[in-house]
């Protein structure tokens, strides 16, 4: 009764007051502190507000926008592309989305950077009328240029299969990033990334691990796992030859980038869904239906005026791709650090020895991503000639020079062939 009693006060001085303060709106209920078109208990919450925060609702909302800047490179693009156009489809419309690019950049690159070279740096802002907008900037003026909330990093897919690449630049860049932000609050984020197509660099579980392990070293516990969701799409054999091209996967022909379309939109599904984990947004990756265009990417386009480097062919989303689109991102979401078999698929190695032999452990039944390692030796009195390596569906091999004492090594990212001859 005393509770009823002190609230019915409040609501009267509610009443009192109202007519004396001054509402962003020009037409208003009396008695409708919140704006929402009738009066009620919540009115009398709203003011409290306003005694204690000196703010109305509205101008909280305004605040509410938040604001993440991306520090990457080539690979930084493809996955983020399509993530304003996923949340103003999820209703989301307060945020401001931006990303350095330079081709290959790693965190040394842009610690030499910082103060004194431009790059080129895109910019969504929800509250402007264009898409995507971009401009060459030095890495330090970005930074200081907004309150921003999160801060993402990304190593180059080059060095991200070496640990050594990481440290001590993961600690300088984010030193550098404090001085600029001069006292203000934000988190360190990392960004995922796939694997480069080449066999040297596609080692996507030596990339997890390294990542994981610099996140820990650094204590950063926002990661955006785009990568891990690329990875877990190409564990299934129809995903795989989605990308066209003569390589015949989820990525551009070049076997590097993600195609526009389809791979595309799982990297920005991905990291669309840990922002709203981490800001409470309310999105679901798994309710999402954006549709992406090729207009999106067309940089002559009037009506999007698509800016962003992107590669390759665009690839159209089909209903069964985006199940698995969504499924490879609920599985990132809740693994980053490891590759979800989506099915029961495995992938399948063939070797064909003529004059040689191999020796280790020479398995014909893998998982994606993990990683064939042994010996091709010659038989007596003979001489390695060629060895070459090529997906099942790829008519010509590719040749391969053996490292030291014939070894072999390389991660198993589809059906393989391998033929060695010694004469």
């Amino acid at each position: 009764m005393k509770k009823f009693s002190l609230i019915s006060k409040l609501f009267v001085l509610v009443m009192l007051m109202f007519p004396f303060i001054t509402f962003a709106q020009n037409h208003f209920i009396r008695g409708d502190a919140d704006g929402n078109g009738k009066v009620s208990i919540d009115d009398v919450t709203c003011l409290i507000d306003y005694l204690l925060k000196g703010s109305w609702p509205e101008d909280q909302m305004m605040g509410d926008k938040i604001k993440v800047l991306f520090v990457g490179n080539s690979f930084t693009a493809n996955s983020v592309f399509y993530l304003p156009f996923i949340f103003k489809n999820g209703g989301l419309d307060r945020f401001k989305i931006a990303f350095m690019f330079s081709a290959g950049a790693s965190l040394q690159d842009y610690v030499g950077w910082f103060n004194s070279h431009a790059v080129v740096t895109y910019e969504y802002d929800s509250d402007k009328d264009v898409e995507w907008q971009n401009e060459l900037r030095i890495p330090a003026a970005t930074v200081a240029d907004d309150d921003w909330d999160l801060i993402v990093l990304q190593q180059s897919s080059k060095s991200s299969i070496d640990m050594t690449s990481y440290m001590p630049y993961t600690t300088v860049l984010d030193s550098l990033i404090t001085n600029v932000m001069s006292g203000k609050s934000y988190q360190i984020g990392w960004n995922i990334n796939h694997a480069r197509g080449a066999v040297a660099y596609n080692y996507p579980l030596d990339i997890l691990a390294n990542i994981h392990n610099n996140c820990q070293t650094n204590g950063i516990g926002i990661v955006l796992p785009y990568g891990t969701a690329i990875f877990n799409a190409l564990t299934v054999r129809s995903l795989r030859t989605a990308g066209g091209g003569f390589y015949r996967n989820l990525k551009h022909g070049d076997n590097t980038h993600l195609s526009p379309g389809l791979s595309m939109y799982i990297a920005s599904l991905a990291i669309a869904q840990a922002l709203s984990d981490y800001f409470s947004l309310g999105f679901s990756a798994q309710n999402d239906m954006t549709e992406p265009l090729e207009a999106w990417s067309d940089s002559s386009s009037d009506d999007y005026k698509g800016i962003s480097p992107t590669y390759g062919s665009f690839v159209a989303i089909t209903e069964n791709t985006r199940t698995i689109a969504k499924a490879a991102v609920a599985a990132a979401i809740a693994s980053p650090f490891a590759i979800t078999q989506l099915n029961n698929e495995h992938l399948s190695v063939i070797y064909n020895c003529d004059g040689c032999h191999i020796e280790g452990d020479a398995p014909t039944s893998l998982n994606y991503g993990e990683k064939l390692s042994f010996r091709i030796v010659a038989d007596d009195g003979k001489e390695m000639q060629s060895v070459q390596w090529r997906y099942d569906w790829r008519g010509v091999g590719i040749n391969y020079t053996l490292g030291a004492d014939g070894l072999f090594e390389m991660a198993a990212t589809d059906n393989l062939i391998i033929t060695a001859v010694a004469i």
